[in-house]
């Protein structure tokens, strides 16, 4: 596979900035989709955050996150690529779409992906498998290719993976029927858009934000990580995630909410990045716009409680778990109380007090 070109300037790989775009209204955007949000996010705690939701509702979300997000990429993908198109790719190009697939995921920072074996028109049917090291999140890497294998042959098909080395993982996918896991259809989140004025500073020759170029963007690996703390990041979509959270609460009958806020700020106590999030309105403004999560119209903080209203917002629930970790975490505090609604327009409020 050939190598992948970086920007001159400030050495951000080209499938980022020339298929992602940062607008002023907080958020990231497909550049060929721009309804299509991203986000650049922490990733090493996708798996933790699942394996806490498993803790706390005491069983495996495995069929929620698969499934989910195979129907998400294969909706996406339907939408973006013509079906003739699609299945003249599978048949003609199968390869030439697992190569695209391993680019895109070691620029996005989803990990190394290699091709191992593929076979059509068999008595067994399609087949295809491949490795991947170090994925951030091998439940929606699942579910991602799933969903594109579904998307190419146009029928159903079912995956498994397994472990084969330290953090490396075969993953295998064959053309037929399968249970389906959730019994609703999930409607893709739609997230409303306010006009912004953000202003990033970015680079002069691609546009990125300088704050993600100066992130480690390591092509061999396929891990995006921070040049300190080595917290390691990626590009992925929040509906995907919200997805997630839907298909739990449809087909739990349960409110999830406060099993992910809990979960989340967790996470956020134990991150590393957590104080250097604290340092004022502006630092926080500019750190939540360059990673798509919308922009701050309000920000009001002292010893006793912490308030911001976020436009543009998405992920909700993490959204409020990341504000009561970071809170606790500021004030050195073991428990907190928290409020938050969103309006119609998409603008989230979040008020979290001393307990």
């Amino acid at each position: 596979m050939a190598r992948q070109k970086l920007c001159r300037e400030c050495g951000v790989p080209k499938l980022i900035y020339k298929g992602l775009t940062w607008q002023n209204t907080g958020i990231i955007c497909e550049t060929k989709d721009p309804e299509h949000r991203m986000f650049f996010a922490e990733s090493e705690n996708l798996e933790a955050l699942f394996a806490e939701i498993e803790n706390l509702i005491g069983t495996s979300i495995d069929k929620f996150v698969i499934e989910s997000k195979s129907r998400l990429t294969k909706e996406y993908l339907q939408k973006m690529i013509p079906a003739y198109v699609l299945k003249l790719l599978y048949l003609v190009k199968p390869t030439l779409i697992v190569e695209r697939m391993a680019a895109i995921a070691k620029a996005y920072g989803y990990g190394k992906v290699e091709f191992v074996d593929m076979k059509m028109n068999t008595k067994e049917g399609d087949y295809l498998s491949m490795t991947i090291e170090h994925p951030y999140s091998i439940r929606f890497y699942r579910g991602d290719n799933l969903g594109g294998m579904e998307a190419g042959t146009g029928r159903e098909c079912t995956t498994s993976v397994k472990e084969i080395g330290e953090d490396r993982y075969l993953l295998e996918m064959w053309v037929g029927t399968h249970p389906p896991e959730l019994k609703e259809h999930l409607n893709p989140p739609v997230y409303p858009l306010i006009t912004g004025n953000v202003e990033l500073e970015k680079c002069p020759s691609c546009g990125v934000p300088l704050a993600v170029a100066a992130y480690r963007f390591d092509m061999d690996s396929g891990i995006i990580s921070h040049p300190e703390t080595g917290t390691r990041m990626a590009f992925y979509g929040p509906a995907g995630l919200d997805s997630v959270f839907l298909a739990l609460e449809q087909e739990l009958g349960l409110s999830i909410a406060e099993t992910i806020i809990e979960a989340q700020k967790r996470y956020w106590k134990r991150n590393p990045m957590a104080e250097s999030w604290a340092v004022g309105e502006k630092n926080l403004k500019q750190m939540l716009a360059m990673r798509g999560y919308g922009i701050v119209t309000r920000f009001e903080s002292d010893r006793d409680h912490f308030s911001i209203t976020i436009q543009n917002a998405t992920v909700l629930y993490l959204m409020v778990g990341m504000a009561k970790g970071l809170f606790e975490t500021v004030m050195k505090v073991d428990s907190s109380i928290h409020e938050w609604s969103v309006s119609g327009d998409g603008t989230l409020s979040i008020t979290i007090r001393s307990a």
